[in-house]
């Protein structure tokens, strides 16, 4: 595969790959900050822990959906859709991963969809 064709997805598959580390890396800032809020008994253990494991899935989850983007664009409709629905279930971890991942996750998929479509919908259009 070459960066250069012109229907590989490129860009999306690198904004996936950013969404899933910033899921990642804000699931660990919010599980060093839980465990030292633990030691001190400021916030209940089990709801950081909750918001911990659900970046963490929403990241790897992400990182995997980027990860066949990239090994396989022909299915870019497929991983688009499930970029956006990993996306809208990052909501509810800490405001979609700062936001920051949630926008990275939903720009992807939205890239991945409208890549995989206007091929489709090119050759009907021209149809005589």
């Amino acid at each position: 595969m070459s960066d250069s064709n012109p229907s590989y997805p490129g860009t999306s598959v690198a904004l996936a790959m950013l969404g899933g580390l910033a899921f990642l890396v804000v699931g660990a800032v919010v599980g060093v900050v839980g465990a030292v809020s633990a030691v001190f008994s400021v916030w209940p253990a089990l709801a950081v822990a909750g918001t911990v494991a659900g970046l963490v899935i929403v990241g790897v989850l992400t990182l995997v959906w980027g990860y066949l983007l990239r090994r396989q664009p022909d299915l870019g409709l497929v991983w688009g859709i499930l970029l956006l629905v990993t996306a809208l279930v990052s909501l509810p971890l800490a405001f979609g991963g700062f936001v920051v991942g949630f926008l990275l996750t939903l720009v992807a998929g939205i890239l991945a969809l409208t890549g995989k479509l206007a091929p489709v919908l090119a050759p009907a259009s021209h149809a005589q």
